[in-house]
């Protein structure tokens, strides 16, 4: 599940204590990385996370206008700060606070927050 609603994120990623941790969906993205979006992925469930940077993949798109503003890879795709495809816990996500917002040229930078669901057999390719 993708989240990205323009200050209401933490309104909607909250919502999802309202639905058995059974139907929670496996993957959840939030625009943002904050420590109260850390805290309440953790408290979801969501004890795997990745801070994805999205400046690099809206920079690898450029010129291809039908892909240009996608948000990347998803899940185990998603590329982690550290280059890799791997899942943090979230005290390791929390370290890398506060996040650079700007490049060198002064261009922003924002980030996604994405977390998987522990002991969801999706996630772990059990059936």
């Amino acid at each position: 599940m993708k989240i990205d609603i323009e200050g209401r994120d933490t309104a909607c990623l909250d919502s999802l204590h309202t639905i058995p941790r059974t139907s929670r969906p496996t993957y959840v993205s939030v625009e943002n990385v904050n420590e109260a979006h850390i805290a309440l992925l953790a408290e979801l469930g969501y004890t795997s996370q990745k801070a994805v940077d999205q400046q690099i993949i809206h920079a690898r798109y450029m010129g291809q206008p039908d892909l240009l503003g996608n948000s990347g890879p998803f899940g185990d795709a998603a590329v982690h700060l550290s280059g890799g495809t791997e899942w943090v816990d979230a005290p390791t996500v929390k370290t890398l606070l506060p996040l650079k917002d700007r490049t060198a040229t002064g261009e922003g930078i924002w980030y996604d927050l994405h977390g998987r669901l522990e002991g969801d057999p999706a996630a772990t390719g059990a059936t």
